[in-house]
């Protein structure tokens, strides 16, 4: 649910949106005494379209108390109680540009050096995508750009930067079956893997594996409002998760993982 609120000052009106996420909860870890924590996330966004279409957005957020990363361990994370920088997106035609330094997404690796601009858009059955650093001082970050095409059940992308990093991954839909390969080269290292998602009667299975010796596996299961989850890879650690959908963006959440770290909690969108 969102509320918006329209906002008028001479000729000029703007849309002011409100939306996030608040939850509480338990957790406990092997080596500390149980901890419950609370925390929420507010984010405010703030546009307008212009005589000849285009959209123009500015949106930021601000929270409080502490939220649990269920990416990285269970981790506790502190809310920040002012409000970040903001991010300006711009779209109109087909394109869309995003605007915040040090922010926008690396396309060839998720978890590698964000950029300051990015710009993205779709011709056809063709999308494409370039995140770009704007600071000659940035050391190792680099520019990154993606594209991706699909041709019936066949799909393609490549995704790279300037720094010798490049990827290329096919992938084939048959059904609910979707099988992948790719390639991926990092500078002198090239690396050969692919991989195959399947769902089937509410449960889902996801292996992918490479030819350095890593894989990574992922089970999971709905029936009704019950969600439970399971991922394990070659280093033996695994997680466990149950979430219970109480209706109206609320949950019960559970987990377990490899490190002894457990936790139960509620959670809320707004």
């Amino acid at each position: 649910a969102t509320t918006a609120l329209v906002m008028t000052a001479g000729f000029a009106s703007a849309e002011v949106t409100l939306s996030g996420v608040g939850e509480a909860g338990i957790v406990n870890t092997a080596a500390a005494a149980s901890t419950v924590y609370s925390g929420m996330k507010v984010k405010f966004a703030a546009g307008t379209t212009t005589d000849n279409g285009l959209s123009m957005k500015l949106d930021g957020t601000i929270g409080a108390g502490n939220t649990l990363d269920l990416l990285d361990d269970f981790e506790l994370d502190t809310v920040g109680g002012t409000m970040g920088v903001p991010t300006l997106t711009i779209s109109g035609g087909g394109v869309t540009v995003v605007m915040e330094n040090g922010a926008i997404g690396n396309k060839y690796d998720g978890d590698g050096d964000d950029g300051d601009i990015g710009v993205s858009g779709t011709f056809g059955d063709l999308t494409w995508g370039i995140t770009a650093e704007t600071n000659s001082d940035a050391g190792a970050v680099s520019n990154s750009y993606g594209l991706g095409y699909t041709m019936g059940a066949i799909g393609l992308s490549l995704v790279g930067t300037d720094a010798d990093q490049t990827k290329g991954t096919v992938t084939y839909t048959m059904g609910d079956t979707v099988f992948s390969a790719y390639s991926d080269k990092d500078g002198t290292v090239t690396t050969v893997g692919g991989g195959v998602d399947l769902t089937l009667n509410g449960a889902t299975i996801s292996y992918s594996g490479a030819d350095d010796d890593t894989w990574d596996l992922s089970v999971g299961y709905v029936m009704d409002a019950v969600s439970i989850a399971y991922s394990t890879s070659e280093a033996k650690d695994w997680t466990t998760t149950a979430v219970y959908d109480l209706g109206g963006s609320a949950h019960i959440n559970l987990g377990t993982n490899n490190d002894e770290t457990t936790f139960a909690g509620v959670s809320f969108a707004f």
